[in-house]
């Protein structure tokens, strides 16, 4: 599934005044959180789930028919409202302040928007199995995404988020790891990453093109009925800081699929960054790509050390006809450059099932706007378009 913004901005902000940024979205109909290690005779066990907070383990159960919406905050003393666009009533209002997370749970099939004072950070997660923390359970958790910096966009130098569920087995399936901790290095740096309670911390120093992944703290399903994966940090939310910039993703391990920002900000570009791994095969599993042109031009693919992986040639034709190039790259981990010589739109998954374009994720992904500007896109399902003005 596709939720597509027409907006001034990228991923789901889609206005930014003096008093407020605004951001959109859609819970799309799904599964219930559902861990099958959960006792049979008590099915609301099944919805349980564990994060880290300050140290310490709490426990929740998900409602069912909802999935959460994650916030945290950049500022101090920022109001956060989050409305039901069609029913027009207040979901949730809070005050937030720096490196704070609040969850809250959002019925399937509800279109809402968050109006925040000041930028915050925002994430919305769901279905059966995606808290699954290590992989012993087919479908195995963790999902793909991009981590937005704290001015916007996901080029930055400062970021502020919550750990996306990543796909993390057992200690003996190390290499099935799918990290949600993948920094990427646009240019020379030094990093530092440290939990919101300053308890644990990392840092290093990167060339450019270099990377760096870890596993972090993040949600999982309840600790009684599920292994832990030992994500470093004591809290699900970290602050990262660089001397220069870089992108930070999560790189789920199985089944997903997601637009990928452009280098040089929005959904169109001419150089793209990006990570997919597939650490769970299987028949009919691959990492695939999707690029869709906006002017006749030639692409290459590169790996991490700048070696060819694949080049096509559009043509003025396949403008016009509006055709793509969906390439196969099998099972493994992929470091992916891509640079045209056009503008382009890029996107990146897995698929489930078969090799094929029509069986990428299941997933939802979104993608920006900036007016009167075109893109283009694949929806494997179907796709939502807001636009926050006439």
């Amino acid at each position: 599934m596709l939720i597509i913004l027409i907006s001034t901005n990228i991923l789901v902000e889609a206005q930014e005044r003096q008093s407020e940024h605004v951001y959109y979205g859609y819970v799309p109909p799904s599964t219930d959180v559902n861990n099958p290690n959960a006792p049979s005779d008590q099915p609301d066990e099944a919805r349980r789930v564990d994060e880290m907070t300050n140290g310490q383990l709490i426990d929740y159960y998900v409602p069912s028919g909802s999935a959460i919406l994650d916030i945290v905050g950049y500022e101090d003393d920022t109001t956060v409202e989050i409305i039901d666009i069609y029913a027009n009533w207040r979901i949730a209002s809070v005050v937030m302040n720096k490196f704070e997370k609040k969850h809250f749970f959002i019925p399937f099939g509800t279109f809402f928007k968050v109006v925040a004072s000041k930028r915050v950070g925002i994430f919305l997660s769901g279905g059966a199995s995606i808290y699954e923390p290590d992989g012993r359970e087919e479908p195995p958790g963790g999902t793909s995404t991009f981590y937005p910096s704290v001015t916007g966009g996901f080029r930055g130098r400062e970021f502020i988020f919550v750990a996306a569920p990543g796909t993390h087995p057992f200690a003996y399936s190390k290499d099935r790891i799918g990290y949600n901790f993948y920094l990427m290095a646009l240019q020379e740096t030094d990093w530092a990453l440290v939990d919101s309670v300053e308890r644990w911390s990392q840092n290093g120093h990167l060339s450019q093109r270099g990377t760096r992944q870890m596993i972090l703290q993040s949600r999982t399903f309840y600790r009684a009925y599920a292994e832990t994966h030992g994500g470093g940090g004591y809290d699900t939310v970290f602050r990262l800081t660089t001397t220069g910039d870089v992108m930070v993703l999560c790189c789920g391990g199985i089944g997903d699929f997601m637009a990928v920002p452009a280098v040089t900000g929005g959904y169109v570009g001419r150089v793209f960054y990006a990570s997919a791994a597939l650490t769970f095969g299987g028949m009919g599993r691959t990492v695939a790509f999707i690029i869709m042109p906006l002017e006749a031009c030639e692409v290459t693919v590169y790996d991490g050390a700048l070696n060819t992986i694949a080049k096509h040639i559009f043509t003025a034709s396949d403008v016009e006809n509006r055709n793509y190039w969906f390439h196969t790259l099998g099972e493994g981990r992929f470091k992916l450059i891509v640079e045209s010589t056009g503008d382009i739109c890029f996107m990146v998954g897995k698929t489930e099932g078969a090799a094929d374009i029509n069986f990428l994720g299941d997933d939802i992904t979104f993608i920006g706007a900036r007016p009167n500007q075109e893109i283009r896109f694949y929806a494997p399902t179907m796709a939502v378009i807001f636009a926050p003005e006439d």
